[in-house]
């Protein structure tokens, strides 16, 4: 550990010769390669390979705490922990004849600080770079549920080992923007006379947010993802009535979720007045606590981009008394609009867009980011109120 490279170096050499297939193995494998294919193609192929024929198990016995399970091993018995797997995956990228290394990396919610200056051990993950000349593919072997070249949130922005023949080389996993991690959500709302609502809503979710759902849905049954849906809902009288995936057994980059229900009781009612409130699918309800002298920043796990646009469509015999105001919020971490506006007589259109800019906000922010949370739940709580027509 003197230096990165050698530390590199003398981790390389526990690889050695353990990147080998199987002749029979092999075969399989260029057989799933096109000549048309593109190298990113062609890494997507065998990434979807590896994630149906294998599956996180951590053992390490002897040496096995450094040394990974070689490729061959892995292929015969469909297992392995994340240095077997990174290097099985490097093995049949290998055989497709594409260069790639195993990367050391720390992971977790909490992205402690690498210290560059510093050789040594400070890693207890392993995942896969594909190098190319103007860009470079990451592999997380461990989930059999995301896309290839997405990581999230468990080892994204954060330096890493890259371990080659000729040494190790300090590198830096990407870090993701809100757009990438987006949540953009578009429903109907039909609301009765009587209180009641049928909605009909369509939530698309990219990067670290789609994760959010595969998470959740993958390998489950269809009763504990309606479960999971209703919770998630967080509206006590919803009744679902229907629903769908889209993108999930074909681990695209965007899932969709579509949603039908019914909100018994949705609206409140006051004497001849209606009383609704605009944000349905995503509010905030918990104001950050009070702190004097706050010492340690605040940390999110990825930046965010949540957009809502929902068409309300108001019932016969009522007419709008009151609409919530516009709300504007910009702080250094953040910003915030929620928007309601009548169209014609009886449709309110709500328009809602929330995005964090940042993954660490420093402490001395603390009251800054306390206010921008308060604001938004006092945003979330806005009401529509109708009042029944004169006759």
């Amino acid at each position: 550990m003197r230096t990165w490279r050698d530390f590199g170096k003398w981790d390389y050499s526990l690889l050695k010769d353990r990147d080998i297939l199987p002749e029979s193995v092999q075969k399989e494998i260029r057989s799933l390669i096109q000549p048309s294919d593109s190298i990113r193609t062609k890494i997507s192929k065998l990434y979807r390979y590896m994630q149906d024929h294998t599956r996180y198990i951590s053992i390490q016995l002897g040496i096995g705490g450094w040394q990974p399970f070689d490729a061959a091993f892995v292929q015969e018995h469909g297992y392995g922990d994340c240095k077997a797997l990174s290097n099985y995956m490097v093995a049949l990228l290998k055989t497709a004849g594409i260069t790639a290394y195993s990367v050391l990396i720390r992971p977790g919610d909490y992205r402690y600080t690498f210290n560059e200056s510093f050789p040594s051990n400070q890693f207890t993950h392993v995942i896969v770079c594909v190098p190319f000349q103007k860009d470079t593919v990451w592999l997380e072997c461990t989930d059999s549920s995301i896309p290839a070249g997405h990581l999230g949130f468990f080892t994204e922005n954060r330096g890493a080992l890259l371990i080659s023949p000729e040494g190790g080389f300090v590198v830096h996993t990407p870090r993701s923007t809100p757009e990438q991690n987006s949540q953009i959500s578009q429903a109907t709302v039909v609301l009765t006379s009587a209180g009641n609502a049928g909605v009909s809503c369509t939530t698309q979710r990219t990067g670290d947010q789609a994760d959010y759902i595969r998470f959740a849905m993958d390998k489950v049954s269809p009763r504990d993802r309606e479960r999971w849906i209703l919770k998630t809902l967080d509206i006590p009288t919803a009744n679902l009535n229907k629903y769908s995936i889209d993108g999930l057994e074909t681990h695209s980059p965007e899932i969709l979720l579509n949603l039908e229900l019914d909100l018994p009781r949705f609206a409140s009612f006051s004497g001849d007045r209606i009383f609704f409130k605009t944000n349905l699918l995503n509010r905030y309800t918990s104001i950050p606590h009070k702190i004097e002298r706050r010492l340690s920043p605040l940390r999110y796990k990825y930046p965010y981009l949540d957009r809502d646009s929902i068409v309300y469509k108001l019932p016969h015999g009522y007419v709008i008394e009151t609409l919530p105001p516009e709300v504007r919020l910009t702080t250094s971490f953040s910003s915030f609009i929620a928007k309601t506006v009548l169209l014609g007589d009886s449709i309110v259109v709500y328009t809602r867009s929330l995005q964090i800019q940042e993954y660490v906000i420093p402490a001395d922010h603390y009251a800054e980011y306390r206010k921008f949370w308060s604001d938004v739940v006092s945003a979330d709580r806005a009401q529509v109120v109708l009042v029944r027509k004169p006759w």
